[in-house]
């Protein structure tokens, strides 16, 4: 599966990134709930900060495969 892009035909608005760049007024797409101690709201990211995000996603996946197969070796 690839990064979702702006035009893509996913849902996309114009609003504020809430991941790292933090930019407003850009295209974001709802990524889903974010849960914190007292609150639930919904998470925007923008193209870039969502392709970052998949990036370390898919890095932690890797690295505990990577440990399971040395617990496991």
């Amino acid at each position: 599966m690839s990064t979702p892009r702006a035009g893509d035909g996913n849902d996309w608005v114009a609003g504020r990134c809430w991941l790292y760049c933090r930019r407003e007024g850009i295209p974001v797409l709802w990524i889903g709930p974010v849960h914190v101690t007292d609150a639930t709201g919904h998470m925007y990211g923008c193209e870039t900060c969502i392709a970052e995000l998949r990036h370390m996603v898919h890095a932690d996946l890797v690295r505990k495969d990577q440990g399971a197969l040395q617990v496991g070796g």
